[in-house]
């Protein structure tokens, strides 16, 4: 049964799949999403959805180092939500 995924979920699955999911100790960064998700929402609609996964704690942000020496704002799955975002990306089309 094919399950269609909300904007929320297709952004917090994203940013699991741009950090190296659970294993890795990477992080997404904002213009990393736009460009993954380019003609599947707006930049706009992905700035929403950050806000509303920060505020149900599924994603952490931090800050990291770029290679032109600014600082970009990046994000990945919190450790309590892990273990669901893991299983959700699993299940999902988005996995490889």
């Amino acid at each position: 049964m094919k399950v269609e995924l909300t904007d929320e979920m297709i952004v917090c699955l994203t940013i699991y799949k741009l950090s190296g999911g659970t294993s890795g100790s990477g992080a997404a960064s904002y213009d990393e999403l736009v460009r993954e998700l380019d003609g599947v929402m707006s930049p706009q609609k992905i700035s929403a959805n950050l806000d509303y996964l920060f505020d149900l704690g599924i994603i952490n942000g931090k800050w990291k180092a770029t290679d032109d020496g600014y600082w970009t704002r990046s994000f990945f799955v919190s450790g309590e939500a892990s273990g669901f975002v893991e299983s959700a990306y699993r299940r999902s089309s988005m996995c490889d």
